[in-house]
């Protein structure tokens, strides 16, 4: 099961502890949150994560930037792997995109999701 719903007579483990990370491919050429500005903001449901990227590293969110929100967890990634722009990501879900070297983590907070 994925999520926070108790079931009656289940148990929850967590398997994984992921962060929300930011991912971009490499073509784009942006490895610091300062640079994320210049680019598409990707991220899933609305910009909340965004926001506390930008809380948690003191900076002014750019509400002039231009953005593009899908529906589930994994788009934002498949988005910035095509180079569509900056993807804020969870890092279990991106750890394969990483290692094959299509995204690049780009310099900014880890937060606890």
């Amino acid at each position: 099961m994925w999520g926070y719903a108790d079931y009656n007579g289940f148990k929850r483990t967590r398997l994984v502890s992921p962060r929300m990370i930011l991912v971009a491919a490499p073509a784009l050429n942006v490895s610091m949150l300062s640079g994320a500005a210049d680019h598409v903001l990707i991220h899933e449901a609305n910009d909340h994560w965004w926001r506390l990227v930008y809380q948690e590293a003191k900076q002014q969110y750019p509400e002039d930037a231009d953005a593009l929100t899908l529906t589930r967890c994994d788009l934002p990634i498949e988005a910035a792997r095509l180079g569509l722009g900056i993807a804020v990501a969870d890092d279990v879900i991106a750890e394969q995109e990483l290692r094959a070297g299509t995204l690049r983590p780009v310099q900014g907070p880890r937060l606890v999701d």
